[in-house]
């Protein structure tokens, strides 16, 4: 082959030609033929790259399907543009008999078409030698070529080709099956068949688009139904934090939909914890209704007396919190907080079951400061229209009540138990005990009643002191502080006992360890169970004698 400029072309893309002129009178040069048909080429493949794309304008043009032989498939006949080329398969071929001419291998295989430009001279066809008339060679031809290839997995095809399909198979399988066949192609790559499949979808998008019309208008009908049937119940209220006892109003505001009022719709409202006035309402002309939540354990709102004292009783409580947080209640100061007998009374009334089991466990050195507990009650109001049972909408909201009540009554045994100094008068007690031959066991005991006497005596007064707000009052009036006052009562007299065994066993194992006092350690152990066997009796009769007292007060006696 004889080109001008070394064979080399002259065509380049980024210069942005998209022709050639030819001027008179000057040489005819192969080259810039040449540069025109790359031109023409380069616009053309470009064309088909950008905005045609790549695919078959068919179904089955270049499909793999299955041969009747092991380890291959076979090329179905037809068109297919790739890499910006109109190739053509005019017949179907066994993939072992084109490109690199082998059989399909083992494994999971990637099947790709590529293509590229074959020059050809009259070396391979011999009527490019003109052997008609001038008999010798005067332009070769390109042909466009392609080859099916195989790409076994993890590789991939390379760039610039394109994928055909995926053969999955098991490893013992020779022959492939259609279900092993995964074809890859883009079909039906032709604008006349887009045209009228445009035009069949513009048809039926028309008739679902009336359709939809339709469907819509009876939908706006039937949400204007809905809307009157379905109602918005709001909740409104100032403050969800409450301490225990104390009443918080809120407003429900019952509106349709469309946001209109809606009157005389019946209210249930029901809680999970603590107490609802009224349980049952009715909307009023503006479709509102007052409602209050009470934070006590009770099935009924209390009587009007009793949320007076519950009121005041809370802001006793509140008035010794220290400076409110950011969030949630604030700690409290529990020895300052104190009450009168009726509202101590009324603290047990409306206090939940079980709140005063274990209330002596791990009774701490010092009075609490602390948050009070916080219990989670969960208000539920659904709406009903009058004289009927379907529910037209609910609403929800949740107060977070303290519940002081605990550690209060834990704060107020501790205060009472450490005035009273248990541990320095039984300690007076034992040391007149001590005699010249050793240690009179007996004596002790004969005494032990008048010294935890004077404690008791003393016990009930610090009790009043640190329980009411007018520490002067009768014992009478303590016995009436109901379930609270008679368990803070019984658990300070067990504290005491508790104390006093304590300090029995603590002083005679000093006097045992003291070579100053005659007492070894056989005396002390039998001096021990004496005295902590007649201290457990005094103070069960104590704790007997507070619970009738207390029992006999609440049943009028």
């Amino acid at each position: 082959m004889s080109f001008s400029n070394g064979g080399v072309d002259t065509f380049d893309p980024g210069k942005g030609y998209i022709g050639v002129r030819l001027q008179q009178g000057v040489p005819l040069l192969d080259r810039d033929w040449n540069e025109l048909e790359d031109i023409r080429r380069h616009f053309e493949r470009e064309l088909r790259r950008r905005h045609i794309g790549e695919g078959v304008p068919g179904l089955d043009g270049f499909r793999i399907s299955p041969a009747d032989a092991d380890d291959d498939v076979v090329i179905e006949p037809g068109g297919l543009a790739a890499d910006g080329y109109d190739l053509v398969n005019r017949e179907g071929v066994l993939l072992s008999e084109q490109g690199d001419r082998t059989p399909l291998p083992a494994g999971d295989v990637a099947l790709y078409l590529e293509a590229w430009v074959e020059r050809v001279t009259s070396a391979e066809d011999p009527a490019l030698g003109n052997p008609q008339d001038i008999n010798m060679e005067t332009c070769v031809r390109d042909r466009l070529r392609w080859a099916v290839r195989c790409a076994v997995r993890p590789e991939v095809p390379p760039p610039g080709t394109y994928l055909l399909a995926e053969i999955e198979r098991p490893a013992d399988a020779r022959r492939v099956t259609a279900e092993m066949i995964r074809d890859r192609r883009r079909t039906r790559l032709n604008l006349a068949e887009a045209v009228d499949r445009l035009a069949g979808a513009e048809v039926r998008l028309g008739a679902l688009e009336e359709t939809a019309r339709r469907i819509q208008s009876d939908l706006d009908t039937v949400k204007q139904d809905l809307s009157r049937l379905l109602w918005d119940v709001n909740i409104d209220y100032e403050n969800q934090m409450l301490y225990f006892g104390w009443e918080q109003d809120f407003v429900v505001t019952v509106t349709d939909r469309f946001g209109a009022p809606v009157p005389n719709a019946e209210l249930l409202c029901t809680a999970d914890w603590g107490a609802l006035s009224p349980a049952v309402s009715v909307t009023d002309a503006a479709g509102r209704a007052r409602m209050s939540f009470t934070g006590v354990a009770s099935p009924a709102a209390p009587p009007p007396a009793d949320l007076g004292k519950l009121h005041r009783i809370g802001q006793k409580v509140a008035a010794h919190a220290l400076q409110e947080q950011a969030q949630g209640l604030a700690a409290v100061e529990y020895a300052k907080v104190r009450f009168d007998p009726d509202e101590l009374e009324i603290i047990s009334r409306y206090s939940p079951p079980g709140v005063f089991d274990d209330i002596s466990a791990a009774l701490p050195l010092t009075p609490i400061v602390a948050v009070p507990d916080v219990r989670v009650a969960t208000i539920t109001v659904t709406a009903r229209a009058a004289g009927t049972t379907n529910v037209r909408g609910t609403g929800c909201l949740q107060f977070q009540v303290g519940f002081w009540v605990f550690d209060w009554a834990r704060s107020k045994i501790i205060e009472a138990i450490s005035g009273v100094r248990v541990g320095s008068r039984i300690g007076d007690l034992l040391r007149q005990g001590i005699v010249e031959d050793g240690f009179d066991s007996g004596k002790v005991a004969q005494r032990l009643p008048f010294t935890l006497q004077g404690i008791g005596d003393d016990i009930q007064l610090a009790l009043k002191r640190s329980l009411f707000t007018d520490p002067d009052v009768g014992d009478d009036l303590l016995h009436r502080g109901g379930k609270l006052g008679q368990v803070i009562a019984q658990e300070a007299t067990a504290a005491i006992g508790a104390r006093t065994n304590q300090a029995v066993v603590t002083l005679l194992q000093q006097f045992a360890d003291s070579p100053e006092i005659p007492l070894d350690e056989t005396d002390a152990r039998a001096a021990r169970t004496e005295i902590v066997q007649r201290a457990s009796q005094i103070t069960a009769g104590f704790a007997q004698s507070q619970r009738q007292l207390f029992t006999a007060t609440r049943l009028g006696g």
